[in-house]
């Protein structure tokens, strides 16, 4: 179980076309990656990030042209099974597995209140404690108090959309794409894989190791490319 909290710069509407691999360009791209035993040793990391992203949050505003929007694990309004659509209007990213099923967990008060007995009442739990409590003590958080992950796998991808409040949405790209993940117990597990719009690979970044910690891995292309990330595939943990 691991906590891909995305960071996203703002997009621009494409057409997908298909080349040969041998027409493929090779992109240039700066690396972000960094570990730290809590959420305060990766704040700077982050920081750094989102500065070079343009610095500036567009949140859900449609039609920014710079900065970065943040994927917000820690909304009230999610469910414990995450929709993978759930960011797709207002963030511009809609997730992708084998069977489509993510799972965000809930803070500690999520069930008070409810029937006891209610089989239809979220788990309690902070940490994923509902799903592996031996697990859950190993996990820390950087947006309290949530995590997210994929299920019944240890792959996912992300695609991208202009941020619309609309039912259709344009497909998009991104100059830039980062993660925050817990408790990566070695440097070859955790991986994000960007491609672009032709399924050409843009880079392959792996998530510094740090057990019972946090790490960052993340890139951002160079301007000329004129944001080229399509897909980013991440595998998360083993």
């Amino acid at each position: 179980m691991k906590m891909p909290l995305l960071l996203i710069a703002t997009a621009a509407a494409l057409l997908s076309l298909v080349l040969a691999k041998s027409q493929c360009p090779a992109y240039r791209y700066n690396t972000f990656t960094d570990a730290a035993h809590n959420a305060e040793g990766l704040r700077k990391i982050v920081a750094r990030f989102q500065g070079a992203l343009g610095g500036i949050n567009n949140a859900d505003m449609p039609g920014q042209k710079g900065g970065f929007r943040v994927i917000n694990w820690d909304g009230a309004q999610l469910p414990f099974d995450m929709p993978p659509v759930a960011f797709k209007k207002n963030r511009g990213a809609q997730f992708f597995s084998s069977d489509n099923k993510f799972v965000v967990s809930n803070p500690n008060n999520s069930a008070d209140g409810v029937p006891k007995g209610d089989k239809t009442a979220p788990p309690k739990d902070i940490r994923f404690s509902s799903l592996n409590l031996g697990q859950s003590k190993r996990f820390q958080v950087f947006s309290p108090n949530r995590l997210f992950t994929v299920r019944n796998s240890n792959k996912m991808s992300s695609k991208f959309f202009v941020p619309a409040q609309k039912d259709t949405q344009d497909a998009a790209a991104v100059s830039g794409f980062g993660a925050i993940f817990t408790d990566v117990g070695d440097g070859r597990s955790t991986l994000l894989e960007f491609y672009d719009k032709n399924g050409c690979a843009i880079a392959k970044v792996y998530a510094p190791p740090r057990s019972r910690g946090l790490s960052f891995a993340g890139i951002i292309v160079d301007a000329s490319y004129k944001s080229p990330i399509f897909e980013v595939k991440l595998t998360v943990g083993s």
